[in-house]
């Protein structure tokens, strides 16, 4: 199917070895040159937030089907035009953009073990502690480096 008009939404996962799985919520990488991504944004905006809960939804119904355990991220494709998402793929990794998320959740993805440690993730499933409290941007420049941008919701 052809998407005049996409937008490319990301919804990042963590889960454990006993079922637990979690997303911290969305970030909009569509602002790409040769498929590399220039720009994120958490939380993804003009996302109503019911398109937002739906698009976090799949992914957390996914990542259940497949049993998902660790961090990863969920891709989709939203058409600007008629609202509809698509599933694209799974990246059962870190990704660079990564650190939107911690600093929109304040959730540490890389701490070692992390992921694996299933009473963490229990605790933010049970607690429902995970909040987008922030917005976030990071820009990716020449050579690589990276520009990290935070302005806080208040």
């Amino acid at each position: 199917k052809f998407i005049q008009r996409a937008r490319h939404i990301e919804v990042q996962l963590l889960g454990d070895n006993h079922g637990g799985l979690v997303h911290l919520f969305e970030r909009d990488c569509s602002v790409q040159r040769r498929h590399q991504k220039v720009v994120e944004v958490a939380p993804a905006p003009n996302l109503a937030p019911e398109k937002r809960k739906a698009i976090c939804d799949a992914a957390l119904a996914i990542g259940r089907l497949a049993r998902y355990e660790n961090a990863g991220t969920v891709e989709f494709l939203l058409d600007a035009d008629t609202d509809r998402f698509y599933f694209i793929e799974v990246n059962p990794r870190i990704q660079v953009e990564h650190t939107v998320t911690e600093t929109v959740t304040g959730v540490d993805l890389i701490m070692p073990g992390r992921f694996m440690q299933a009473e963490a993730i229990t605790r933010l499933v049970a607690a429902q502690q995970v909040a987008q409290g922030r917005h976030a941007a990071v820009c990716q420049r020449a050579g690589g480096v990276r520009q990290r941008r935070v302005d806080r919701q208040g």
